[in-house]
C-alpha cells in the first residue's frame, strides 16, 4: 500500500462552498477508484468508500476505512476525506487479479445496506447488470441515501 497526497477540487474554486454555508457546515466525500493493465490493478481510495473484490459468490473488501473508529456518535466520522482541507492523502493499494475476479466500487450507503457476499452473489447473479440491481434495492432498503456503485471485470 502507499499514499499519494492530492489536492482537493473544492479548494481550487475562488470561493469555497465552506465560505458560502458558514463553519457550521462541513462539505467533504470519499472516492475509490481503480486503474487495471493486464492482471494487475491499483485500487486508490480515501474516505469510507471502498472496493470489493469478487471471486464467484465470495466477497473480500480491499480497502479500510478512513474513519474515527470505535463506538459512539463518532465511530463513522470520517478522518480523510476530500474537500475537508485543501490537501489529502490518498491511498493506494496494488492487487493481482485472478482470472473471474470482477472488483466492485460501492458508496458507503452501498457496503451500509449489503454483507460482502451478499454483494457477490448479486454479482453472480445479475452479471453486467449487477450495479444497476445493486443501487435499485440498495435505494428501497436506504430511500434518503445516495447509492453508487461500479464494476470491473
Amino acid at each position: 500500500m502507499g499514499v499519494v497526497v492530492a489536492r482537493a477540487a473544492l479548494a481550487e474554486l475562488p470561493w469555497s462552498a465552506l465560505e458560502v454555508l458558514g463553519p457550521s457546515f462541513v462539505a467533504y466525500g470519499s472516492m475509490v477508484s481503480v486503474a487495471t493493465r493486464g492482471a494487475h490493478a491499483a485500487i486508490a481510495h480515501v474516505g469510507d468508500a471502498r472496493a470489493l473484490r469478487v471471486q464467484g459468490r465470495r466477497g473480500e473488501w480491499l480497502t479500510q476505512d478512513h474513519v474515527f473508529g470505535g463506538e459512539g456518535p463518532f465511530a463513522s466520522m470520517l478522518v480523510r476525506a476530500v474537500g475537508v482541507r485543501d490537501r489529502f492523502e490518498i491511498e493506494v493499494r496494488e492487487i493481482t487479479r485472478e482470472v473471474g475476479d470482477v472488483l466492485l466500487l460501492c458508496s458507503s450507503d452501498v457496503w451500509r445496506a449489503y454483507a460482502s457476499d451478499e454483494l457477490a452473489r448479486l454479482v453472480a447473479e445479475y452479471g453486467r447488470e449487477a450495479p444497476q440491481a445493486i443501487v435499485g434495492a440498495s435505494s428501497a432498503r436506504a430511500p434518503d441515501r445516495t447509492c453508487a456503485v461500479a464494476m470491473v471485470s
